[in-house]
């Protein structure tokens, strides 16, 4: 059932199609949105305007959107005191040394608000062995 030309109802849930024609997200009501914002903001550790407004741009939409999400990051305390930057630049990158055994040298990367699996799963958590 189509209501106007980009929004559907599908599960009885009223989406917003995207350009693509092949992903929607859901319509929400702009009173909800600050649940939304603290679901991509402060549950997944507090990250800036950008990431904060593509992670949310993945899952919902309502009007002003992008307004909202500046000035709830903006306003949020935390994120005042956390990403100051009291101290210089840092150096050049320097390269990491060649590990010479498995598990030597890790890295791990959490990525949050991905569009839900079957089991309800919404973030990943990876780790990379630099040395296979």
């Amino acid at each position: 059932m189509s209501i106007i030309c980009n929004h559907n109802i599908d599960n009885n849930t009223l989406v917003r199609v995207k350009d693509n024609k092949l992903k929607s997200v859901v319509l929400i009501p702009k009173a909800m949105g600050e649940r939304a914002l603290i679901a991509c903001h402060d549950d997944v550790g507090y990250m800036d305007a950008k990431k904060t407004l593509h992670n949310l741009q993945l899952r919902y939409w309502w009007p002003n959107m992008r307004m909202d999400c500046k000035a709830y990051v903006r306003s949020y305390h935390k994120y005042q005191i956390v990403n100051r930057r009291t101290f210089n630049a840092y150096g050049l990158l320097q390269q990491l040394p060649i590990p010479s055994t498995p598990w030597e040298i890790v890295s791990a990367d959490h990525i949050v608000c991905l569009p839900q699996t079957r089991n309800g799963n919404i973030n990943m958590h990876v780790q990379l062995d630099h040395a296979t």
